[in-house]
C-alpha cells in the first residue's frame, strides 16, 4: 500500500472547465490499481501538480498511517521541476521516470486517464449535457470508479484492503444480488422514464427472497423484505439516521423532523409527539367537515366526465392543514392550496432525479442545470405559503398575547392538592386507526394514554410562535418553515412551547420554520395520494363501494349532518378499505436508513455491515404472499382484527414503524375518514381505468403517471 504511486497529466481539456482549468492530474496507488483508488483534480497550469500531489500525500498518508515510497511519472516538465524534486527528496520519496519515447512504462496512469475520458464522454452523451461539463463529468467518472468493487490482485480477499476510500468488505460481497456490472448499466440508463425505473426495481426485488444487494453506481443498497429483518432496523434506537439521499431536502426542511437525527431529532420528536394526542385531534372535526364539503362543491363541476381527482385531493389536504395545524384562516386565493401542492410535486420530481442521476448528486453540476433554477423557484413558492402562515400567527400573538396563556402562579404547599389525572378512554380501533394492540406501539400510543389536561391547547403555529416570543426562546424562521411543510398540526406549537420553556430548550426562528415546513409536506402529499388511490380502488371495485355506502347510510341515515369523532369509530369497513389501499399503494414506497453498526439478520445467515444504506420497501413488503394471501387482490378483509393478530407487526408499515414512525398517522386516518365519507355520501365513484392498467411511479411519493382518473355520479346533496 502506497509503495508505488502512478501519475500522469492529461490535457489540455477542451473546452476549458467552468473554473478555468485546462488539465487533469491522476495520482493512482499501484496496490489498488484495479480498484482505481486515486485522487484527481482539474488544474490551471502544469506547475499546479506539486500542490495537488502534496494534498494527495497528506490525505492518503493520514488515512492509511503509512508513507508514500515511490512515485512514477513521465518526463513532463511538471515532474522535472526543481521544486518537485526537492519536495520528494525532503520527504524521502523515490522518483521513477519513464525512458524517453516509452510511454508504456507509465501505462497504468495512461490507461486510467483514457478510461476516465471514455467514461466521461459516455456520461455526457447519455445525459444530454453539453461539453462544457466535460471536467465535471471526468470528476464524476473518477468518483464512481473509486467506489466500484473489483478483485484485488495481491491476495487480499477483501478487494479494497483497509482503505476507507472504498466502502466495501467481505460481508457486502457475500450478500445475494445481481452482478455489479448489470446493476451499474441499469443505474446509468437514466433516460428511462421514472415509471420504467420503478418496474426495474420491482423486478430485481421479485427475484430474491428476503434481501437483495444492489449497486447503484458507487452506492451499495441492501433491500430487506422480511418483517423480522425490517423490525431490526425500524424498531432500533441505533439506526435512526436517514440515508444520504435525504440531504437534498435540506434547503426545504432544514433540521425538520423528517431529516434530522441525533440529539436534534430526539428533542424535536419528544416535543412534537404529544401534540398528536387524540383529544387534540378531535378538536379538528369542524375544519375537517367544512373543508371536505367545500371540495365536494368544487367537484360538482366534474360530474359525468373523467377527471384527475388528485388535483382536488392535493388542494383540500393543504387547506385542512392550514386551518387545523396552522390555525391560518386569513383570506387567500381559492387555488392557493393547489398551487402549493403542485409546487411540492414538481419539487419532489427534481429531488428524485438528483437521487438516481449520478451527475446531479454533485452540487457543482446541479447548480449549473435548469433543475437548480426550477428548484429555487419552487422553493420560493413553498416557503411563501409557510411564511404567510407563520407571520400571520405571529402578528395575532402580539395582539392577543394575554388571551393565549393564563397567568402562571406558584401555589403554596397547602394549595397543591394531590389529584390523580383521569385516564383517557381510548377507542378500540383496528391496527392503524388507533391501535388495539395489533400494531407496533410507539410514543403516540403512550401519549394517548395520558390525559392532556383541561388547559386550552393552541394551534401548531400559535404555540410555536408564542415560544418564539417568550423571553430566552429564539425560533428561526427556517425552523418554523420546515416543520410546517411536514405536517402542520394544530397543537404542535403548544407542545413545542411548553417543552422549550420547561426544559430550557432554545429554538431559533429558523428552526421553528423548519419544523413547520416538514409538517406541511408530510401532512398533505401522502394523504393526497392515499385518498386518491382509495377513490380509484372504490371506482374499480363497485361491489365494495356499495357496501361502504351502505355502512355510511346506516351511520348517517341519509342526512347531511357533519361527521363526528364517534361516527369515525363506526366506519369499520371504510377503515379497512383505507388500510387495504395503503397496503397495495403505500404513499411512501421506500424507506432508507444508514446503518450505524453491523446487523445480523434474523431471517437468514447474513450480516449487513455498518455504513450500508438499507432500503425497506413497503410496496414490496405489503405484497409478499407470506404476509398477505393473494397479495395483488384488493381485499379489505385482510384487516379484520383476527387476521391482523396472525401477522408480524412489521409486515404492514404504511406509516413506517418504531421510534421514527410518522407522528401524524392518527391525524391522517381521521382526516381520510372524514374526507372520503363526505365524498361518498355525495357521489358514486367510477374508475375509467382498470387496476391492471395503473401506471405507477415510485419516487418520493407513490403516484400514477397516467393520472388518478375517476368519474362522479350524483347520490345526494350535501350543503
Amino acid at each position: 500500500m502506497l509503495q508505488l504511486i502512478h501519475s500522469n497529466v492529461a490535457g489540455r481539456v477542451a473546452p476549458t472547465s467552468k473554473g478555468g482549468s485546462k488539465y487533469i492530474v491522476t495520482l493512482l496507488d499501484y496496490y489498488f490499481r484495479y480498484c482505481t483508488v486515486c485522487v484527481y483534480c482539474t488544474i490551471r497550469k502544469n506547475s499546479d501538480v506539486l500542490s495537488k500531489f502534496t494534498e494527495f500525500k497528506t490525505r492518503v498518508e493520514n488515512l492509511h498511517n503509512t508513507k508514500i515510497a515511490t512515485i512514477r511519472a513521465d518526463n513532463g516538465d511538471e515532474y522535472l521541476s526543481n521544486e518537485f524534486k526537492l519536495f520528494l527528496k525532503d520527504h524521502d520519496i523515490g522518483h521513477q521516470l519513464t525512458i524517453p519515447g516509452t510511454p508504456q512504462q507509465n501505462g497504468v496512469a495512461e490507461r486510467f486517464n483514457q478510461t476516465l475520458f471514455d467514461t466521461a464522454r459516455c456520461m455526457l452523451i447519455q445525459s444530454g449535457l453539453k461539453l462544457d461539463f466535460g471536467a465535471d463529468a471526468i470528476m464524476t467518472a473518477c468518483y464512481i470508479r473509486n467506489r466500484c468493487p473489483t478483485v484485488n490482485t495481491h491476495g487480499n480477499k477483501d478487494g479494497c484492503g483497509n482503505s476507507t476510500l472504498i466502502s466495501r468488505n467481505i460481508s457486502r460481497s457475500q450478500l445475494p444480488g445481481p452482478r455489479y456490472i448489470e446493476t451499474l448499466k441499469r443505474y446509468l440508463d437514466t433516460r428511462k422514464p421514472p415509471e420504467q425505473i420503478f418496474k426495474v426495481a420491482l423486478n430485481v426485488a421479485a427475484k430474491y427472497n428476503n434481501l437483495v444487494k444492489v449497486w447503484a453506481g458507487p452506492y451499495l443498497l441492501v433491500g430487506l423484505f422480511n418483517p423480522q429483518d425490517v423490525e431490526l432496523i425500524l424498531g432500533s434506537h441505533v439506526h435512526l439516521e436517514k440515508s444520504a439521499e435525504y440531504k437534498y431536502f435540506q434547503p426545504w426542511f432544514g433540521n425538520g423532523l423528517l431529516i434530522s437525527y441525533g440529539d436534534i431529532w430526539k428533542n424535536h420528536r419528544k416535543m412534537i409527539a404529544p401534540t398528536f394526542h387524540m383529544n387534540i385531534l378531535k378538536s379538528f372535526f369542524p375544519q375537517f367537515n367544512e373543508i371536505s364539503r367545500k371540495v365536494c362543491k368544487k367537484m360538482e363541476r366534474e360530474k359525468g366526465k373523467p377527471f384527475d381527482c388528485h388535483e382536488y385531493m392535493s388542494g383540500v389536504t393543504v387547506d385542512i392543514l392550514l386551518e387545523t395545524v396552522m390555525g391560518y384562516k386569513e383570506p387567500r386565493s381559492e387555488d392557493s392550496g393547489f398551487e402549493y401542492a403542485l409546487a411540492v410535486m414538481k419539487m419532489c420530481n427534481i429531488l428524485h432525479q438528483r437521487s438516481y442521476k449520478p451527475w446531479l448528486r454533485f452540487d457543482s453540476i446541479f447548480k449549473k442545470t435548469q433543475f437548480s433554477k426550477d428548484h429555487d423557484k419552487l422553493l420560493s413558492i413553498i416557503h411563501d405559503l409557510t411564511n404567510k402562515a407563520v407571520d400571520s400567527r405571529k402578528k395575532d400573538h402580539l395582539q392577543k398575547k394575554s388571551e393565549i396563556y393564563e397567568p402562571k402562579t406558584t401555589p403554596t404547599q397547602e394549595e397543591k392538592p394531590k389529584e390523580e389525572k383521569p385516564k383517557v378512554e381510548l377507542a378500540k380501533e383496528t391496527i392503524q386507526g388507533y391501535n388495539n394492540g395489533t400494531a407496533v406501539r410507539d410514543d403516540l400510543d403512550e401519549n394517548d394514554e395520558n390525559d392532556v389536561g383541561e388547559k386550552k391547547r393552541l394551534a401548531f403555529l400559535d404555540a410555536l410562535t408564542e415560544a418564539a416570543l417568550q423571553e430566552g426562546v429564539n425560533f428561526t424562521e427556517q425552523e418554523v418553515r420546515d416543520q410546517v411543510s411536514t405536517i402542520m398540526f394544530e397543537a404542535f406549537l403548544d407542545a413545542l412551547t411548553e417543552a422549550a420553556l420547561q426544559e430550557g430548550v432554545n429554538f431559533t426562528e429558523q428552526e421553528v420554520r423548519d419544523q413547520v415546513s416538514t409538517i406541511m409536506f408530510e401532512g398533505h402529499d401522502t394523504t393526497a395520494a392515499g385518498s386518491s388511490f382509495v377513490l380509484c380502488m372504490l371506482g374499480v371495485h363497485q361491489d365494495i363501494q356499495t357496501k361502504v355506502i351502505q355502512e355510511l347510510d346506516d351511520i348517517f341515515h341519509k342526512t347531511d349532518r357533519p361527521v363526528t369523532y364517534q361516527d369515525t369509530l363506526e366506519m369499520k369497513l371504510l377503515e379497512r378499505v383505507i388500510m387495504e389501499t395503503l397496503r397495495m399503494y403505500p404513499p411512501v414506497p421506500i424507506i432508507a436508513r444508514k446503518l450505524n453498526e453491523d446487523v445480523k439478520l434474523a431471517s437468514c445467515d447474513y450480516t449487513v455491515p455498518a455504513t450500508t444504506t438499507v432500503v425497506i420497501a413497503p410496496f414490496v413488503l405489503h405484497r409478499s404472499p407470506k404476509n398477505f394471501p393473494n397479495p395483488d387482490v384488493f381485499n379489505p378483509d385482510n384487516f379484520l382484527p383476527e387476521k391482523c393478530q396472525e401477522r408480524h407487526f412489521y409486515s404492514y408499515i404504511p406509516f413506517s414503524a418504531g421510534p421514527r414512525s410518522c407522528v401524524g398517522r392518527k391525524y391522517a386516518m381521521l382526516k381520510l375518514k372524514v374526507l372520503l365519507a363526505t365524498i361518498l355520501r355525495r357521489f358514486k365513484v367510477k374508475s375509467t381505468v382498470e387496476e391492471k392498467d395503473f401506471v405507477l411511479q415510485g419516487d418520493i411519493i407513490l403516484k400514477r403517471t397516467d393520472g388518478f382518473m375517476i368519474q362522479l355520479e350524483d347520490r345526494q346533496k350535501i350543503c
